[in-house]
């Protein structure tokens, strides 16, 4: 590769991957950034995208390949332990290999967001199907990860039922009582 890469190095959601540019202008004015993006995706040739490794990340990918054909997606499944790393050491020698990163909240984070080595996501969203509060769970606002709300943006949520009971103070042996039903 020998052009610079865009440098924009960001957690999010695989049907919104081009979205690099933004607008604060007039309702319509997302149409001119949307057509400029495109265009500039195309001239490119090509999106880097590094995410989680398996066939359902690159399946999803191809969705978007064939929606948009001229822009080629090159995809490297890494583990987030890996990658955060290496993309700290790739920004620090100047190198601006990734224009996606999809992966796990912790390593972005606990490494990258700290090492400066995320671009902000939140200013090259402007899509009005992106914004719409009401296809995110809790809003689009609140999707949002870290304080600042505008680098590492939340689109998978899971529910988890987890009990931890300390055995020093509730013995096995109560949970065998017929005091009533257990559970929803």
């Amino acid at each position: 590769m020998n052009q610079k890469r865009t440098g924009v190095v960001m957690s999010l959601m695989l049907p919104v991957l081009l979205i690099l540019l933004a607008t604060e202008a007039s309702p319509q004015a997302w149409k001119v950034e949307w057509e400029k993006t495109l265009a500039a995706a195309k001239k490119e040739g090509k999106v880097v995208v590094a995410g989680p490794p398996g066939q359902s990340y690159r399946d999803a990918l191809s969705q978007f390949g064939k929606a948009y054909p001229d822009i080629q997606i090159e995809y490297v499944g890494l583990q987030g332990r890996d990658f955060a790393p290496r993309i700290v050491q790739e920004r620090r020698a100047g190198q601006f290999l990734w224009d996606v990163h999809v992966g796990g909240a912790s390593s972005i984070m606990n490494i990258m967001l700290p090492q400066g080595a995320l671009d902000p996501l939140q200013p090259h969203l402007f899509l009005p199907e992106v914004l719409d509060s009401s296809k995110w769970h809790g809003g689009f606002k609140d999707s949002w990860m870290e304080k600042e709300g505008k680098y590492i943006f939340g689109f998978v949520g899971t529910l988890m039922f987890a009990v931890y009971v300390n055995r020093d103070l509730v013995p096995e042996a109560e949970f065998n009582k017929p005091e009533g039903p257990v559970g929803p």
